[in-house]
């Protein structure tokens, strides 16, 4: 009874076991052991979810927040903010600072996403502007803001997720972190629901179906988007250069096309007629054209 109990858990983890296990056990730590660890990677390949409860507590949360600020006279969408430089421009031109280095005189506006929030005390905010593939830290001294009215009623409403736009100087903390201290912060955008942790999407399928939170997350993500439109523009750019053109087929043809395949149908109300999910896209690039010679 112990072998085929022990042959069921490890069928049941990461692995699978072809044959019984040769040993028998004989303790039943064995077996609390073995269920642990199959629990455990379960847990390691889907992040904690928040419950609907949650998010909507949160929601509704925040939402009065940004609209009790919005009360006070502020604009929580602002028209325009015009950065001049971005992120991985601001690394590029100013990591060479030392430790400790600031330029007051330098006159900075960047703009991207709050990706973290720490706060060390009231005169003391540290956040990830993360935008452009590039992050920086902000670190948001009091003394260097303008307004200390208007310093504490910015960073009490900033959470995780908001848009900013920071204007402020470029600097380097003592310990070496890339930083730009703001003069002033604008909220552009805040984010009225709540992101996943740090270590960002794990469940596959919530990735492929919440795309924007994965592409907000996780770097590799876009690497891999940025590399795909890179060769689709190259083999675009090519293909022009020797003469071919681009066309658009239909989506939705009034002909069954895929041969055996069988096919998504739908009605047209407008068109009165049934039409159905094109499967072999070549088919229409196979009608001679009025420009084929």
């Amino acid at each position: 009874m112990l072998r085929r109990v022990t042959t069921k858990i490890f069928s049941s983890s990461s692995f699978s076991v072809a044959r019984p296990i040769p040993c028998r056990l004989t303790r039943p730590f064995h077996l609390i052991k073995i269920s642990f660890f199959s629990t455990s990677q379960k847990e390691h390949d889907q992040e904690p979810l928040l419950t609907s409860e949650q998010e909507a507590n949160y929601f509704e949360i925040r939402k009065k927040s940004v609209e009790e600020y919005e009360r006070e006279g502020q604009n929580i969408y602002p028209h325009i903010f015009s950065p001049n430089l971005t992120l991985g421009e601001f690394v590029e031109k100013y990591n060479s600072f030392r430790n400790g280095h600031k330029d007051q005189n330098t006159v900075i506006k960047v703009a991207g996403r709050l990706m973290s929030k720490r706060t060390s005390s009231k005169k003391l905010h540290f956040y990830d502007l993360q935008g452009q593939a590039s992050k920086i830290q902000i670190m948001a001294p009091r003394e260097f803001h303008e307004g200390q009215d208007q310093y504490d009623r910015i960073h009490k409403i900033l959470k995780k997720g908001d848009i900013v736009g920071i204007e402020g100087f470029p600097g380097k903390s003592q310990k070496g972190e890339l930083s730009i201290f703001p003069t002033n912060i604008t909220l552009l955008s805040p984010c009225l629901h709540p992101l996943p942790g740090w270590h960002g999407l794990k469940n596959q399928e919530r990735r492929f179906r919440e795309r924007y939170l994965d592409l907000i997350l996780s770097e590799e993500t876009k690497k891999i988007f940025l590399c795909r439109s890179k060769i689709i523009r190259f083999v675009r750019c090519f293909l022009e250069e020797r003469g071919f053109l681009e066309v658009e087929t239909p989506i939705l043809s009034p002909k069954v096309g895929g041969a055996i395949a069988r096919p998504f149908q739908t009605f047209s109300k407008a068109l009165d007629t049934p039409l159905y999910l094109r499967i072999a896209p070549e088919l229409h690039l196979k009608v001679r054209y009025p420009f084929h010679s």
